[in-house]
């Protein structure tokens, strides 16, 4: 039997004792009898050998008026349905598997304090609550904490009935919709969605009673000195009266290498020098056992604990990354920490050692712990079996710019680093993940210079990434980035550094400047591979999804795969990488294993892809930039003044695209791969062209292939006739036309609207309709069936303000994205114009930013704007999709060297990352690889 098949029987036991929790009272004490799930030690790294578990079958209430105070449900003496603990209330082994939002609910059983256990603290530990908890004695409140990332415990000895059975009872209050908790990856809407799980609510970690004598140790803050080959021990005592002492002994298997003692007092310590130290790392993961012994004044041991500690150093020289003075280049995985089965509980202890088990056979030596604290246990096997991690808060799903989410994050992450401080395998710190909400009086970005500034005062061994990916508020010891451009050679221009210094990020115009830190990518890839697992999904398989378009093949995902792994291993400023990620998660399908942890791929070409030598990767990666070299392109792709371009592809085959008459008349171009353009000539002639605004020209052109021919919608107007602007309509045969006017659909003062023009048809639902506007306010109505006119009684109506133009909806994934084009257009070097974009439901809104914020009240999102090449970029064309899957976005652009050539036809990749739309670096390119048609 593998070790796999005997991970899930286990899981398969548990999931029976879920079961037989819920059957009849003689059952469920004969199954009580038989296992306690997650009974090992939850705290290894700090061990007594006589505590009592608590996990297992407790009684339970929901709470949903949150009214249990008034009904006086704190002196329960238990409720009438039944959960297994340690498993939180969503999840199949807690027997309940309730996953709508569970605001409240009440939780209790009873336990037995022995008589011998009297003069002593009786600590009560929680290994995590989500989120806000109360916990009650015999019917008394002993404590309050928030947070659901955080164990906390408490002294409950003056409270408990000794030799006999007491009343424990937990109240717990969670509300991850009120964005003022961190929440993590939970999901603020009723089911999971995109990178949103599952809620975790109430108890989710070990609950257990430990007995600990008057003056025993609360805690050993341990903290290693490579360079003088010596560990400093900072030991807190519960009391202190001047007759204990502490005693310490370090071995070496059964060698003994250091022992000393201490006064126990508020202000000792120990330095244990250590001859011919031995260190931890990934390949040598060596652990010094650790005693502790508190004695009183007769010599007698009052207070016993058993550790260990790793001698490890982590530290940054210039952009490299060092772990015990060497250079290390660290290979990380993004590791989320979910089960089907238990959420953010592993159903058993010999699930987490196989975790990072299945992570190193992949070829990685270690892991970026995302949007969760993971249980202490984890952490001891990371510290076993040798793998670095990078410690996270699970930030998201709270307002950064809200103080009192910010209060709320602090306390909690403050708690966190102190608990798992001595772990030898955590080598950085992260507390914030993607911030991707703009500042709102500079609230965000104190918070994350904060959390830089806490960090570092609560530990000084270990840099602080102050935030993964998202906006960089300014301090940082490593500044990650976030990438999952697909495409190998656009990954390396992307990532490559350039002559002036300055390295790939993500929002420039949001994220203070990169100074020259470590540079890091710690989340690429996310290469969807589908594969039929034995747990239950969550979604149907149309809400399975991965970035990029889909690998048709096995062999196409690894080489893909290892192209992308290559150009990162290649680029010498990248001191290492995160890639996304180790398992399958919910409705993300692109994990190298899957969710119930089996096999997707070949495992032994997997581990050769992630541990390649890097000047092997860099052999490699030149050989492709040669091979791709003669398919690049630049921009611009037309050298010719082409405004406000539409593009259709026709059934030849081919692209048609027409721009605003700067050519008189409205030209038409014609291409193959949307790169290489070749002039037909006009739509209209000086008889045909379209006359109903007197010395009008024609703006903005829409092209449309609808009902079997060509329908092209058109702006008439004179520079500043606002009112005495209007769209008009011509259609075609052939999209190189020619043309026949149908004169104006409508004109401004007709309407009342103010500067009709820039218009964009849709259909949608099956009816046709037309947008609209610039700068007044845009418009949308629906068009009769043959899309020639305005629907009779239909009645304009408003989908975003007035700071923008250039009206163009792109539909995808069940969302309608709105963009648009803000500033000014036509004033050459000088011109403000970008790109902006907001979404929605509803084809008709109401469109927001990602915060939330309408378009109607002038707030978007920004995804191109002016670079030092080109400026006033806008007026996108429509998206069009290669073979590869990926999107492409033709827009005008001014050289910023050459204004005079006019607004040039420029083309971009549009990438997609959370729902939302992006180009690199949110500028024009200069030179990118082209579509594949």
């Amino acid at each position: 039997m593998t070790s796999l098949t005997k991970q899930f029987f286990s899981m398969a036991l548990l999931l029976c004792l879920a079961q037989l929790a819920l059957a009849s009272s003689a059952s469920r004490q004969a199954a009580s009898q038989v296992i306690i799930p997650r009974a090992e030690y939850p705290r290894p790294q700090f061990e007594r050998s006589e505590w009592q578990c608590l996990n297992g079958e407790w009684s339970y209430l929901f709470d949903f008026g949150q009214s249990g105070m008034e009904r006086g449900l704190e002196k329960s003496r238990g409720f009438d349905e039944h959960i297994v603990v340690p498993f939180c209330v969503e999840s199949p082994l807690s027997g309940v598997g309730r996953k709508d939002f569970n605001n409240a609910l009440w939780y209790h059983r009873t336990f037995n304090v022995p008589e011998a256990w009297r003069d002593k603290h009786v600590m009560l530990r929680f290994g995590g609550v989500d989120y806000h908890s109360q916990i009650f004695i015999n019917g008394q409140r002993v404590f309050e904490h928030y947070g659901g990332a955080a164990s906390f415990s408490v002294d409950i000895a003056r409270y408990v009935r000794f030799g006999a059975d007491n009343n424990l009872v937990v109240y717990v209050e969670d509300d991850v919709r009120s964005q003022l908790q961190p929440g993590g990856k939970q999901s603020r809407q009723l089911n999971s969605y995109a990178c949103f799980y599952t809620r975790v609510t109430g108890i989710w970690s070990t609950v257990w009673l430990e007995p600990i004598a008057k003056g025993g140790l609360k805690k050993v803050r341990v903290t290693p000195d490579l360079d003088n080959s010596q560990f400093v021990l900072e030991p807190e005592f519960f009391e202190t009266d001047g007759a204990h002492a502490l005693s310490v002994i370090i071995k070496d298997g059964k060698k003994t290498v250091w022992r000393g003692e201490t006064r126990a007092s508020g202000s000792a310590s120990l330095t244990a020098h250590i001859n011919n130290v031995k260190t931890w790392s990934p390949e040598h993961p060596f652990l010094y056992d650790v005693e502790y012994a508190v004695k009183d004044s007769n010599g007698k041991v009052v207070d016993q604990v058993k550790s260990y500690v790793g001698m490890r150093k982590a530290e940054l020289r210039g952009r490299t990354f060092y772990l015990n003075n060497e250079p290390y280049y660290q290979r990380l995985v993004l590791d989320q920490g979910y089960y089907p089965d238990g959420q953010w509980t592993a159903p058993t202890d010999e699930q987490l050692r196989r975790d990072i088990e299945l992570a190193k056979e992949a070829g990685f030596n270690g892991a970026r712990l995302h949007q969760k604290v993971f249980e202490q246990r984890y952490f001891y096997w990371a510290d076993r079996l040798g793998y670095i991690v990078w410690g996270e808060s699970p930030s998201w799903e709270m307002d950064w710019t809200n103080p009192v989410a910010g209060r709320n994050m602090i306390t909690e992450w403050e708690e966190c680093i102190e608990r798992d401080y001595n772990e030898p395998c955590i080598v950085a710190w992260s507390p914030l993940n993607e911030t991707w909400i703009p500042d709102r009086d500079r609230q965000r970005a104190r918070l994350t210079n904060d959390l830089y500034f806490i960090t570092h005062r609560l530990d000084r061994t270990r840099p602080v990434v102050s935030t993964s990916g998202g906006y960089h508020a300014g301090f940082t010891d490593i500044y990650a980035e976030h990438t999952y451009e697909q495409d190998p050679v656009r990954l390396y221009d992307q990532l490559r550094e350039k002559e002036d210094g300055s390295v790939y990020v993500q929002h420039p115009h949001e994220s203070a400047p990169y100074k020259g830190e470590a540079y890091m990518i710690d989340e690429f890839g996310g290469i969807r591979w589908v594969q039929k697992m034995n747990a239950q999904e969550v979604a149907p398989e149309g809400q399975f999804w991965g970035y990029g378009k889909d690998p048709e093949s096995l062999e196409e995902f690894y080489r893909r795969l290892e192209d992308q792994v290559n150009v990162i291993l290649s680029i010498d400023h990248i001191c290492g990488f995160c890639y996304t990620q180790i398992v399958d998660v919910e409705l993300e399908k692109n994990g190298i294993y899957t969710y119930d942890r089996q096999q997707k791929f070949d495992m032994g070409r997997i581990r050769k892809i992630f541990s390649k030598d890097r000047q092997q990767a860099k052999q490699e990666v030149e050989r492709m930039l040669k091979a791709n070299e003669a398919q690049a392109y630049a921009n611009p792709v037309v050298d010719l003044s082409l405004p406000d371009p539409t593009v259709v592809k026709a059934p030849d085959g081919h692209f048609y695209l027409y721009a605003t008459e700067n050519t008189r008349n409205l030209p038409i171009y014609r291409s193959d791969n949307l790169v290489d353009w070749t002039f037909l000539g006009t739509a209209f002639t000086d008889k045909t062209r379209p006359n109903f605004v007197k010395k009008g020209g024609i703006w903005a052109p829409d092209i449309n292939y609808v009902d079997g021919r060509y329908v092209m919608y058109y702006a008439m107007s004179t520079w500043g006739g606002e009112w005495e602007c209007g769209i008009g309509v011509a259609t075609a045969d052939r999209p190189e036309g020619p043309f026949t006017d149908h004169g104006k659909l409508f004109i401004s003062k007709e309407i009342d609207i103010q500067n009709c023009i820039d218009p964009f048809y849709i259909e949608d639902g099956g009816r046709k309709y037309l947008f609209w506007g610039s700068f007044h306010g845009i418009y949308g109505a629906e068009l009769t069936d043959d899309g020639l006119k305005l629907k009779e009684g239909t009645k304009p109506e408003r989908v975003a303000g007035d700071f923008m133009e250039a009206a163009y909806i792109h539909k995808r994934d069940g969302h309608y994205y709105l963009f648009g084009s803000e500033g000014r257009c036509c004033e050459g070097a000088k011109s403000t114009y970008r790109v902006t974009v907001g979404r929605s439901d509803n084809l008709f809104g109401p469109y927001v930013d990602k915060q939330g914020q309408r378009l109607l009240d002038n707030h978007f999102e920004v995804i191109l704007h002016s670079n030092d090449k080109f400026v006033g970029p806008g007026h996108n064309s429509e998206i069009v999709t290669d073979k590869n899957g990926t999107d492409w976005m033709l827009y005008h652009s001014y050289l910023r060297s050459k204004p005079e050539d006019g607004r040039l036809l420029l083309l971009d990749e549009v990438k997609w990352h959370d729902g939302w739309p992006h180009i690199v670096g949110d500028v024009p390119s200069a030179k990118s690889k082209a579509p594949v048609f």
